[in-house]
């Protein structure tokens, strides 16, 4: 079962409700429990934020920037300096 699945079970949520809170639609929160599409990088942390699950759980595969701060590091730095 999907991190998010079992979120939603726990808590007797459906769907519609999750996708309500996470400001997306529903079937963005169905794709995502079935495995067809992965929780943008630019939505995962607001995902994690709002369940508690952690990000290398909702997102395995961004393992390797997570565990690399040097990296994370440039690349804020990077974003920083673009938005200016």
């Amino acid at each position: 079962m999907h991190p998010l699945a079992h979120y939603r079970a726990e808590r007797g949520l459906t769907q519609e409700a999750l996708a309500a809170q996470l400001g997306v639609k529903t079937n963005t929160v169905s794709r995502w429990e079935a495995g067809v599409r992965k929780i943008k990088f630019t939505k995962v942390a607001h995902v994690s934020g709002l369940t508690g699950i952690p990000v290398i759980v909702l997102r395995p595969d961004l393992a390797p920037l997570l565990q690399a701060p040097e990296s994370l590091e440039a690349l804020s730095v990077t974003i920083v300096k673009g938005s200016e």
